[in-house]
């Protein structure tokens, strides 16, 4: 089930999903490359003020939240994270369509984000389409990742 959130509300589920689904489970990053991206999991307040202008839809499984996605001005999805025991499960597939009503609502022309190397797979089956690849840095080691984006109809 998704439901839309206040980020202040859940400042720490934030950040709890977002450490999980980057430090666990399989990846394509170096283990290295996995803590500088997020050594320890973010401050509530640190992403409060990050998302402050952003939706954040959350999708509970089983009494759990399992995952997440945000929507920002512009159509700029900053976060999307889904736990590792809960990938290919659909709930990628949910968030994002969740994600595309709003912006529609929103009369946002297209989406757009920078994929990890493990969301992009997600994201071009979900339409999106690889404008450049790029490399950002994180405590001292380089991260590839993509920018993304879906024209919405």
């Amino acid at each position: 089930m998704i439901r839309w959130v206040n980020p202040a509300s859940v400042g720490e589920t934030i950040a709890g999903l977002q450490f999980r689904a980057v430090r666990e489970g399989r990846s394509l990053y170096s283990e290295a490359q996995r803590r500088a991206w997020l050594p320890q999991p973010h401050p509530a307040e640190a992403l409060t003020t990050l998302l402050a202008d952003a939706d954040v839809a959350l999708f509970r499984r089983d009494g759990e939240d399992v995952g997440l996605m945000s929507l920002a001005a512009g159509g700029y999805i900053c976060f999307a994270f889904i736990l590792p025991d809960h990938q290919g499960t659909g709930i990628f597939r949910a968030l994002t369509e969740a994600v595309e009503d709003r912006a529609r609502a929103a009369a946002e022309p297209m989406l757009w984000t920078f994929a990890s190397l493990m969301a992009q797979p997600a994201f071009q089956c979900m339409g999106f389409s690889v404008i450049h690849h790029e490399e950002v840095e994180r405590g001292g080691l380089t991260l590839p990742r993509a920018r993304m984006e879906k024209q919405l109809p």
